[in-house]
């Protein structure tokens, strides 16, 4: 509010950024201590597309996996009550095709104990613990997801490079129809996230998806960035590799912010999105 002699009056503050303005609320934009960011612009329509629309749209990365045991019940949920409007999900399918949440294709960095996803059934991996409770099914998370919001899937297995061995494509193919079962239209609620080097993104536009892909500096000189629909890099990499990516028209989004401070830079430098992995902090 600002105070005149005739009352005070409604006042609209916006912070200038490379990317566009961006309004601001007072109190949203503080230093780390504070645990604030920029506030974005409501969600102009449930999905990929209305969350592609707000500046700056916000990713749950491994639903707040500094903050919280990675992809995680509590780290979703803590995600889900800061805001976030998508939620970043890697997996691998178990023996007998179960597909959980998991970064590693083993269980050991996160539980202790050893066991390759692939090769190991459900039932055994369901009883391992995880700092704050067990690995989380595919279906979980959607059950858990607010009605309009995004899941940003990450298929371990062929996202990474080209891919020949018959059981990942079999998984990345019984992946897309586990999808087509738990949503009505999977291409209005799901991102498809790859690596630069993966061949998953024409097999994933094949069938409508939007597919987004981090790539990395050192990546762009290769990197045909008219392949993907949404672009990932580094917050802290150079102004001269933002100007290369956002010179693609496509939107972008910074990836691993871990702090408000973070997210200025790479706002400044053009970002139209952040992948958050602190909620509490940087957060819509």
């Amino acid at each position: 509010m600002m105070r005149t002699p005739g009352g005070d009056r409604e006042m609209q503050l916006w912070r200038r950024t490379q990317g566009g303005d961006i309004p601001m609320v007072l109190g949203q934009v503080g230093d780390d201590s504070q645990g604030d960011t920029p506030n974005p612009n409501p969600v102009a329509e449930p999905g990929v597309k209305g969350f592609l629309k707000t500046r700056p749209f916000y990713m749950a990365h491994r639903f707040g996996g500094t903050e919280y045991p990675e992809m995680t019940k509590v780290g979703l949920q803590a995600s889900i009550d800061a805001g976030f409007r998508c939620y970043e999900f890697s997996t691998y399918r178990t023996k007998d095709g179960v597909y959980i949440g998991s970064h590693d294709w083993t269980t050991k960095r996160t539980t202790g104990v050893k066991h390759e996803i692939w090769n190991t059934d459900w039932a055994t991996i369901k009883t391992l613990k995880q700092e704050t409770g067990p690995f989380m099914r595919l279906e979980e998370v959607v059950e858990m997801m607010p009605e309009g919001t995004v899941l940003a899937l990450d298929h371990k297995t062929t996202s990474a490079g080209i891919n020949t061995n018959p059981d990942d494509l079999a998984s990345e193919e019984a992946l897309f129809k586990k999808l087509e079962e738990l949503f009505d239209d999977p291409t209005e609620r799901v991102i498809w996230k790859l690596f630069s080097g993966s061949d998953s993104a024409e097999r994933a536009k094949a069938r409508g998806y939007t597919v987004m892909c981090m790539v990395y500096e050192n990546e762009l000189d290769a990197a045909d960035l008219s392949r993907w629909d949404i672009l990932g890099l580094e917050w802290n990499a150079t102004q001269a590799g933002w100007d290369r990516l956002k010179a693609a028209g496509k939107p972008t989004i910074a990836h691993i912010i871990t702090s408000a401070s973070q997210a200025r830079v790479a706002l400044d430098k053009g970002a139209d999105g952040l992948m958050s992995s602190v909620p509490s902090t940087v957060h819509p």
